[in-house]
């Protein structure tokens, strides 16, 4: 009997704070989202830091013409960073999670257009500190970090159902 009456007022605890008491697909899929924001965060801010250096990378890939790898040297980093924190607040969760996707395909696209093609170009994904990473890395860390994009979708999904 003491269990149910601590389990009652839990339960009252979290409504009283506005929420429903976590399950365990809820933390995972948190502990998931903030992996991917410390990602994100850490991505945009590096990148943000040398928008020139991060430009050249795009221009290595030779897949978009000069004055668009200006502009999309001083625009992915903030959405990046703006994905990394939309990861945080609960309103702009799926948002930030399809805006991470799309942005994770369009990198894999690049780097595997790149490799197809035998060109030598810097991933620049996370600054000056992913020089040097094999195109297969990149390939893999970024289907990994797709599996962790819709494992966390799918689990906070099956928490809104619930």
């Amino acid at each position: 009997m003491t269990s149910t009456r601590a389990g009652s007022s839990d339960v009252v605890l979290w409504r009283s704070l506005g929420m429903e008491r976590p399950t365990w697909r809820s933390l995972v899929s948190w502990a998931l989202r903030l992996v991917l924001v410390a990602v994100f965060l850490f991505a945009g801010l590096t990148k943000a830091k040398d928008p020139q250096a991060f430009a050249d990378q795009i221009r290595g890939f030779q897949i978009v013409p000069y004055w668009a790898a200006t502009a999309m040297a001083l625009y992915i980093p903030w959405l990046e960073t703006f994905t990394g924190f939309g990861l945080l607040l609960r309103r702009f969760v799926p948002g930030a999670l399809l805006t991470a996707t799309f942005l994770l395909v369009v990198f894999m696209a690049a780097v595997a257009s790149a490799w197809y093609r035998g060109l030598d170009a810097s991933c620049g994904c996370f600054g000056a500190t992913d020089v040097g990473t094999t195109y297969s890395r990149v390939l893999i860390r970024d289907g990994v970090l797709l599996v962790v994009i819709v494992t966390a979708a799918l689990l906070g999904r099956q928490r809104a159902a619930a």
